[in-house]
């Protein structure tokens, strides 16, 4: 059993830009006042597919990964929750093919598998039930596909007074 948890982070929170794709999601009781809870997960995923691109003029600079934003809502996604924690993670480039060297030319790009992990201590949970949601959001013609993730959440107790 935890017995006490001492915790200090900063996590920006920004609003969302895209559609917030849910992943999973846990449900925990608070029973007093103090009780903070401990959420962890790591999400393994990669972007959806191949992605082919029409090249019609060069220079061209291209974007070789592609970012998932991952975040933690706490009783609902979107303006009826609260989103207590964000953090971004990119796939990387697994390979580049070229149709030809003539334009205009067609370049297909497949991406890594990429493993997100984190924590994060939700200090401000009032008592009651609370479902935390996880969920990530992709740039616009983007999607990911999770092929494996892990999500839990744990109640702890306020430190005991000295």
């Amino acid at each position: 059993m935890l017995c006490e948890l001492q915790v200090s982070e900063s996590v920006p929170v920004a609003a969302p830009t895209a559609a917030q794709q849910p992943i999973t999601s846990v449900t925990i009781t608070t029973d007093q006042v103090g009780d903070r809870v401990l959420l962890e997960g790591t999400v393994e995923w990669a972007p959806a597919g191949i992605l082919t691109l029409p090249i019609l003029a060069l220079p061209l600079t291209l974007n070789l990964g592609v970012p998932g934003t991952f975040r933690i809502w706490r009783d609902a996604i979107g303006p009826g929750g609260t989103n207590i924690f964000e953090t971004t993670d990119t796939s990387s480039l697994l390979n580049i093919s070229l149709t030809s060297l003539v334009l205009p030319l067609t370049a297909t790009l497949t991406f890594n598998p990429t493993t997100t992990n984190f924590h994060f201590v939700d200090q401000t949970a009032p008592p009651g039930p609370h479902t935390y949601f996880l969920t990530v959001d992709v740039p616009v013609g983007s999607s990911i596909v999770p092929s494996a993730f892990v999500f839990t959440a744990q109640e702890i107790n306020p430190n005991p007074l000295i």
